[in-house]
């Protein structure tokens, strides 16, 4: 079959496209063939996704031929790679490499039948074997010398154990050894309890037999505890009556002793009521005295009053001739200290004068200057690199070495850039000179370029070896297939790349000393900074004292009010003169005021004395009537009947009215005296005369007698409570209340017979349940030896239907092993991979390819790819042993043998794909693959279309593939997507 790529419009991204090609043309694609033509729109792709993606369930039925015959040598070269066998030989049939794959799936699937058969065989002849081997055992230790029927037995046994009460369940032909195990358990819990219950009936049947054996001392013990009983009740009768008389004493003595307390507080209230007249004659004089005491409490404040005015006057002159005094001193110590005062200020006037304080500030701003200009250069070299120094060569903060090294690097960098524009012009005459040379002028300058970079004597293309790089260099160089004008472009390139490496190196150096010389400069600049810092410290220390004189000197030249001398210290005499008349004026008016203090003072104390006097007065008429008030406030008597208008009739009216209501309540406290009396009496007539006199001794004896006998009834109580409990658990407490002890002893003589028979019975059935357990043993035995026996001839007859499925399968898996192989060796054109192998030829020794397939029963398969040496004695895996070019071109002659023998039905199939087939191939090889392809191409009318990155390999496929002789085309991407538009570019777009 012939085919044909006609490309209508191809715009790659994902298009192929040129510079002139509209957006908007569509892309058509069209394949032909003999006899039918394939056409489709290729859209372009959204945003971000994949140009093209290669999935069998988006690939046509019709289509997916094409699967198995494209992008195969990546499948095979894959599979060449694998280090294991048997991951060879499972790639191979996963890839299938275009062959049929249903015997393979048939394969597995009979292996794994016969593993999972196996695994059965093995588990069911290891339960026969134990199931023998535990029935012989059980032989030979005559555990097989059983009851048929005892099974029948142990039912029946276990039926009557069940009427008994045991409710067991029956036994069956199920009966194994987990039933066994819970019979076993429920037996030995059931006896427990039981067990648990006769020891309970032999403890009652004993525990009720001591207490009929002691029912005459119980009876005794009883009546006796009645006896005591009702003495203890006489006694708690006593003890109530002696409470009560105590109480009623006690009470009659409350009520005697408020009687008495009654009538002396109503003798004291008579005795208030005689005191009427006087309380009436206090009342009358309350108001005079009251206005007597307010006049000479005013008199007093008065004269308090005044005399604080003087104390106030007194303060003040004392202040005024305490502040003469302080004046006199002040006057003094500047009449004593004038003259050392205007010799300090004539000194200090020649200091300030000395110091010239405009000189000092002048210095301190020419000094500010020097540093911000020092600072400013500092700066600005600090920033400056050699890079940009140009700009800077005529300002003066560059020194001579700086400015001579800038100088020297601007003159070395231009000679650089005109050998890099000459390096460039150089190489664009060389470029123009390879468009006319062949492949092997491609080849020369490679070489030269690897000589350059690797400095080696040894040649890149021929690996002959030379006596030094520079020979090589010089034989390269001296080609007699270059011209003389390609040697002379080529010696001046070498010359030109030489001088720019110098010219870097030079420049280099420059950069280094530039550094080196402005650190310098900026270590000179710093020590200056330092010196001006410390010349402006001192200016500022003279600037600081000179502020302090003047300060000290204003300071003495208002203490001397800015006058001469001699004005001065007369100011100073008058001052003082003054100062002594003005302190005696105010001591005359301080001793005035003295004598007036004294005079209040006197006058203060005499009325004061008249004020204690009144207020006593006044306190005691007070007292009285507050006294009387609570007399009357006590009968109940309002105390607004006097406070404003004494009405002397009415108030003494109220008085006695009261006091006859309280006589009255007075005579109702004898009553209940009375009564008190009567009820003691009645209490006394109850026991004989002496019984209450000796109250403490009496409550004693009895609290003695009561306990003593309480102590005897619970001692008998504490004896008898046992059969009290007794008693009341058998409901026969009725027996004891009437005293019927005949028919209660019969009732414990009943309930012994009935523990009694319990007893027995319980140890009846414990013995049966020992005896099931042996039944129940014999029976586990029986079972399973007869389940055992009939489990043993299932599985007998099991292995032998597995046995003979096995070899069944083994035969099929044989005959399909045999068929795999078979279809293995018919895929691998071994004599056709081995002459295109050896055209390549990249190996000197081992020439010749095999292929081994080796299955077995059980492991997995294995794909062996060997390489012969000629002789066929020596044997090694490509793997193992080949470099990454030997593989590829091992993997190339695999898949050139298979594409040349593929087939649509009966048709071949005449168009190869291959993308990059050199990888990793040296020259050598990359030009046997050259010549192979061609030969295929023509020999067997192929079309073959190769895809390359490699611009040397596109090279010789032109050389060795010229359009004009083998109808070649050749297309040429510039950029992803955008062909190359240039001339000897085949245009493949109609």
């Amino acid at each position: 079959m012939n085919l044909r790529l006609d490309i209508k419009i191809l715009k790659l991204w994902p298009k192929l496209v040129d510079h002139y090609t509209p957006d908007d043309l569509e892309t058509i694609v069209k394949v032909f063939t003999d006899g039918d033509e394939y056409q489709r729109k290729v859209s372009s792709p959204r945003s971000g996704s994949k140009d093209y993606s290669f999935e069998n369930k988006k690939t046509e039925p019709e289509e997916r031929y094409f699967r198995s015959v494209m992008l195969t040598q990546e499948a095979v070269d894959g599979f060449l790679r694998e280090l294991k066998p048997e991951s060879r030989y499972e790639r191979f049939m996963e890839e299938q490499l275009g062959g049929d794959n249903s015997l393979e799936v048939t394969r597995q699937q009979i292996q794994l039948m016969l593993s999972t058969l196996k695994s059965k065989l093995v588990k069911l002849e290891d339960e026969a074997k134990d199931i023998n081997d535990k029935n012989l055992m059980k032989e030979r230790n005559s555990e097989t010398n059983f009851d048929s029927n005892c099974l029948l037995t142990t039912n029946n046994f276990i039926v009557e154990l069940n009427k008994q009460g045991s409710n067991l369940n029956l036994l069956d032909d199920g009966f194994n050894e987990e039933k066994h195990a819970n019979l076993e358990l429920q037996i030995n819990v059931h006896k427990s309890n039981i067990n648990n219950e006769v020891t309970q009936f032999f403890s009652q049947k004993e525990y009720l037999e001591s207490h009929l054996n002691s029912f005459t001392t119980y009876e005794n013990h009883h009546n006796e505890i009645k006896k005591l009983k009702e003495i203890v009740a006489q006694l708690s009768k006593q003890e109530v009556d002696i409470k009560a008389y105590e109480e009623l004493s006690n009470e009659l003595q409350v009520l005697q002793e408020k009687k008495k307390t009654d009538e002396l507080h109503f003798n004291s209230l008579l005795a208030k009521e005689k005191e009427f007249p006087k309380f009436v004659e206090k009342i009358n004089l309350q108001p005079s005295l009251s206005k007597k005491t307010k006049e000479i409490s005013d008199r007093l404040s008065e004269n308090v009053r005044f005399f604080e005015n003087k104390t106030t006057v007194l303060n003040d002159l004392e202040k005024q001739r305490n502040t003469l005094f302080v004046a006199r001193e002040e006057f003094n110590s500047k009449r004593k200290n004038a003259t050392s005062y205007y010799s300090e200020i004539v000194r200090l006037e020649a200091i300030i004068e000395q110091l010239n304080s405009s000189a000092i500030e002048t210095e301190q701003s020419e000094l500010e200057e020097k540093e911000s200009n020092l600072k400013s250069i500092g700066v600005r070299v600090k920033n400056v690199t050699i890079e940009n120094s140009d700009s800077f060569l005529e300002h003066d903060f560059i020194n001579e070495k700086i400015s001579s090294i800038v100088t020297e690097y601007l003159n070395t960098k231009s000679k650089s850039s005109e050998l890099v524009s000459k390096k460039k012009d150089i190489e664009a005459r060389i470029e123009k000179t390879k468009i006319k040379n062949n492949s092997i002028t491609k080849l020369i300058e490679l070489g030269t370029e690897l000589i350059s970079q690797n400095q080696n004597e040894n040649c890149p293309l021929c690996q002959h070896k030379h006596d030094s790089f520079e020979v090589l260099a010089e034989s390269i160089s001296t080609n007699s297939i270059l011209s003389e004008y390609q040697q002379l472009l080529f010696q001046e390139l070498e010359d030109c790349q030489t001088s720019i490496k110098l010219a870097e190196g030079t420049l280099e150096k420059l950069r280094v000393n530039f550094n080196i010389e402005k650190e310098s400069h900026l270590i000179v600049l710093r020590e200056q900074l330092r010196q001006i810092f410390e010349k402006k410290q001192l200016a500022k220390e003279k600037l600081k004292n000179l502020s302090l004189y003047r300060a000290e000197l204003d300071k003495l030249k208002k203490i001397t009010d800015y006058k001469e001398y001699e004005p001065f210290v007369s100011a100073v005499e008058s001052e003082l003169n003054r100062n002594y008349v003005l302190i005696s004026e105010i001591e005359e008016k301080l001793a005035g005021v003295e004598n007036e203090r004294r005079v209040l003072t006197k006058e203060h104390t005499h009325l004061i004395t008249e004020l204690t006097i009144a207020n006593n007065q006044e306190n005691k008429v007070e007292n009285f009537i507050t006294d009387y008030s609570g007399f009357l406030t006590e009968l109940k008597i309002a105390n607004d009947s006097f406070k404003d208008h004494l009405n002397e009739g009415e108030l003494k009216s109220s008085i006695s009215e009261a006091l006859k209501a309280l006589n009255h309540k007075f005579e109702f406290r004898n009553e209940e005296v009375k009564i008190v009396e009567a009820k003691v009496d009645t209490l006394k007539e109850l026991y004989s005369p002496s019984f209450f006199n000796h109250l403490p001794e009496n409550k004693e004896s009895l609290k003695t007698q009561k306990a003593k006998n309480t102590s005897k009834i619970t001692e008998l109580n504490s004896l008898l409570r046992e059969f009290f409990t007794t008693v009341n658990r058998f409901n026969l407490g009725h027996l004891l209340e009437g005293d019927d002890w005949v028919s209660l002893k019969q009732s414990f003589g009943d309930e012994v017979s009935t523990y009694h028979h319990k007893f027995e019975q319980g140890k009846a059935q414990v013995n049966g349940l020992g005896s099931l357990k042996e039944l129940s043993d014999q029976v586990l035995t029986y079972v399973e030896f007869t389940k055992s026996t009939k489990r043993l001839n299932e599985l007998k007859q099991r292995i032998v239907s597995c046995e003979s499925i096995k070899q069944t399968l083994i035969a099929d898996l044989r005959l399909i092993n045999d068929s795999l192989k078979s279809q293995i060796d018919q895929y691998f054109h071994v004599d056709l991979i081995n002459t295109i192998y050896r055209k390549i030829d990249p190996h000197p020794d081992f020439k010749r390819i095999t292929f081994q397939c080796l299955f077995s029963d059980e492991g997995k398969p294995k794909l062996q790819v060997y390489v012969e040496n000629n002789e066929g004695n020596d044997t090694i895996s490509p793997t193992l042993s080949f470099s990454s070019a030997q593989i590829n071109v091992l993997s190339l002659s695999i898949f050139l043998a298979k594409a040349l023998n593929v087939k649509n039905g009966e048709n071949d199939v005449d168009c190869i794909f291959i993308d990059d087939p050199i990888q990793s191939m040296d020259s050598i090889n990359a030009l046997g693959v050259i010549d192979l392809l061609r030969n295929l191409s023509v020999t067997h009318g192929k079309q073959i279309i190769i895809s390359t990155h490699d611009d040397n390999f596109h090279g010789l496929l032109k050389q060795k593939l010229p359009p004009s002789l083998f109808n070649s085309k050749f297309l040429e991407l510039e950029s992803f997507g955008k062909v190359a538009f240039h001339q000897g570019q085949h245009n493949l777009v109609n």
